[in-house]
């Protein structure tokens, strides 16, 4: 089970997608992939990607 939501899963993929159309390593795209996803989803238990932005 993820710990994404729909939106948070989406910025990841599209991360991915960049981190691919750039030419980076397989195993690149992988592990930031997964710590992109992690932090996306700590962020979304402060109350999403506004909340955790300055003013």
């Amino acid at each position: 089970m993820s710990k994404l939501d729909v939106a948070g899963a989406q910025t990841v993929a599209r991360f991915q997608a960049h981190l691919r159309s750039a030419g980076r390593s397989a195993s690149t795209v992988r592990t930031y992939g997964t710590l992109a996803g992690e932090f996306v989803a700590f962020t979304e238990t402060r109350g999403g990607w506004a909340a955790a932005t300055p003013p």
